[in-house]
């Protein structure tokens, strides 16, 4: 008989549903169902859309109780296996505050692009040591604490990469690397067979909650916390751009004198 998975998070289950599908294993001997959770915030009816999951797949929210994990595990088949994950959020290399409060691209906007009128004079901006270890250092003890809640552990492998590898494409939005992680994990908590070796050597495009997210690492930043992963080939809108290209797609964005209101009427 097939079995059901039934995917209820933000954007980033986009990315698993997305992986769950181009894997055979999974593709052709379960139910794939995608739901997001800004979609069903106080929508009591949710139960009638996982109430029949063999897997349930959450994120680890705290706000609203009818998708908090206590309330969906008490709703769905005592054999269906629920495994939380919690929203993996990293600014330990962004010191630098944003200009705007908001989950679109426009967070990226700080004093590195205020501030300057080139790209050398932003990727080569200046901030001091002691700002940015800090930073990273409260940043760390936050995704410590967010790894403790969740069911799929990650914090271990991104103290072993996170010099060597592009893991964030911006302080809420991993990289594949980072996802692939993630997906092998899950699926062995699910305790379903996998070739690792396939997952790791899939070549998937960003879906649409990551694809157009993206914040460039400064200088500084690299060589005071001693990151050396390449990053100069920034997959945006799923095309390979260079970091001055986008740095200069980014300014002439935010020079436009109807920012508000494309912010707004978007």
């Amino acid at each position: 008989m097939i079995k059901n998975i039934t995917i209820l998070m933000n954007c980033f289950g986009e990315e698993i549903y997305n992986y769950f599908n181009n894997i055979p294993e999974i593709k052709n001997n379960y139910n794939i169902k995608l739901l997001y959770t800004l979609d069903h915030i106080n929508n009591y009816n949710i139960i009638k859309e996982i109430e029949n999951s063999d897997y349930l797949i959450i994120n680890n929210v705290k706000n609203y109780e009818n998708l908090k994990p206590l309330y969906l595990k008490s709703k769905v088949k005592k054999c269906c296996k629920v495994i939380v994950i919690e929203f993996i959020r990293f600014n330990g290399f962004y010191p630098l505050k944003s200009h705007y409060s908001t989950v679109n691209n426009l967070d990226i906007y700080d004093d590195s692009y205020k501030n300057s009128n080139t790209y050398e004079e932003f990727i080569n901006y200046k901030i001091d040591d002691s700002i940015i270890i800090n930073n990273f250092d409260e940043s760390l003890k936050k995704l410590k604490i967010l790894d403790e809640e969740s069911d799929i552990k990650f914090y271990d492998f991104f103290i072993l990469n996170y010099k060597n590898k592009c893991l964030f494409r911006d302080g809420k939005h991993l990289s594949h690397i980072f996802i692939k992680h993630i997906i092998i994990n899950l699926l062995l908590k699910m305790e379903i067979d996998i070739d690792i070796d396939y997952i790791n050597n899939l070549n998937l495009k960003y879906q649409y909650g990551s694809k157009f997210r993206y914040k460039i690492v400064l200088n500084c930043v690299k060589k005071c916390l001693g990151l050396v992963f390449e990053d100069n080939n920034i997959d945006f809108y799923n095309n390979y751009i260079k970091k001055d290209f986008f740095y200069k797609t980014i300014k002439t964005f935010f020079n436009d004198s109807e920012i508000e209101y494309k912010f707004i009427s978007n």
